[in-house]
Formats: structure tokens, C-alpha cells, sequence
């Protein structure tokens, strides 16, 4: 099983209590397509979505003014194992956020290769790499907001849960 930074990895003592634990949570009932993010941050609902099925749940929650565009999503799944049963929950930036990061990337390494290849005729090394310290804390910035965001929001539902981190 893989975990990384933002995975939390526990153990529960009855699964069906667990179920109705993130089922309370639930604001609004909803599948996690693109049309529904677009909804979120169109019209600034901050109820906590999601769903629940059979083993696996996913949960979020938009918030003009701590997220914005890049709120976290939590996927969860229920593990049974013998006698116990554990819980993953691993965040991940929603589909809308994961858009604009490729985009803003993608923009950034276009504005820098078309620079490199113009750069005979009206830039210098210096102008191109002043520019690209210029930009890169921004995308520093943008990664720090992402991860914030993603480590609150597990914090919070962990505590809303009443869980604790194995690992």
C-alpha cells in the first residue's frame, strides 16, 4: 500500500459506525465530476460534498477565502483485515485546480523556451533568468497554498472523525 504525505492511514472498530460518522458529514450528496467543482466555485458553496459506496468515500469542501480554486478532495477507502478494519484517506487537489496548475506551468515553460529561441534577437541570458526567478516564486507559492490546503483539510476530518494516524 502506498501512503505519502498527505495519507492517513488508521484503524476503526466498527466499520458501520464509521460509515455514518462521514455519512453525518456529508452536506450534500454528490459525485465528484468536473461539473459539480465548477458549481462550487461558481457559486461559492461551502457545504461539505461527497459520497459514500460501499467501501469508498470522497469528500470536499470549498472556501472562497482559505482555498479558493485549490481545495483538497479526500478519497477514502475502507480496508477490512481479519478482525480490524483500517482507513486510507489520501488528499489530492481537485480536477478544476489540477487544470490551472498544468496550465500555469505550461504557460510559464512557453513564455521560457520562446524566450530561449528569441533570445538572438531581444534578450539576454540576464533578462531570462531575472525573469524566470521572478516567476518562480509564484508557482513556489501556488505549491505551498496546494499543500496547506490539502494537510488542513485531512487535519479537520480527522478531528470531525475522531481518528488518529497509525503511521
Amino acid at each position: 500500500m502506498k501512503l505519502n504525505k498527505h495519507s492517513i492511514f488508521t484503524s476503526v472498530a466498527d466499520c458501520s459506525e464509521f460509515k455514518k460518522k462521514v455519512n453525518n458529514l456529508i452536506d450534500q450528496k454528490s459525485k465528484g465530476n468536473s461539473l459539480t467543482h465548477l458549481k462550487n466555485i461558481l457559486f461559492f458553496r461551502e457545504d461539505i460534498f461527497g459520497f459514500i459506496e460501499n467501501d469508498k468515500f470522497m469528500l470536499w469542501q470549498y472556501s472562497w477565502f482559505w482555498t479558493g480554486l485549490f481545495y483538497p478532495i479526500v478519497k477514502g477507502e475502507i480496508i477490512s483485515n481479519e478482525e480490524k478494519y483500517y482507513v486510507k484517506m489520501e488528499a489530492k487537489l481537485n480536477l478544476l485546480g489540477n487544470v490551472f496548475c498544468f496550465l500555469l506551468i505550461g504557460m510559464v515553460f512557453w513564455a521560457m523556451t520562446s524566450m530561449v529561441h528569441l533570445r538572438l534577437d531581444n534578450y539576454s541570458l540576464t533578462q531570462i533568468a531575472l525573469s524566470l526567478l521572478g516567476v518562480s516564486p509564484w508557482i513556489i507559492a501556488l505549491y505551498l497554498i496546494v499543500r496547506h490546503n490539502k494537510i488542513k483539510f485531512l487535519k479537520q476530518l480527522m478531528l470531525k472523525l475522531n481518528l488518529k494516524n497509525v503511521w
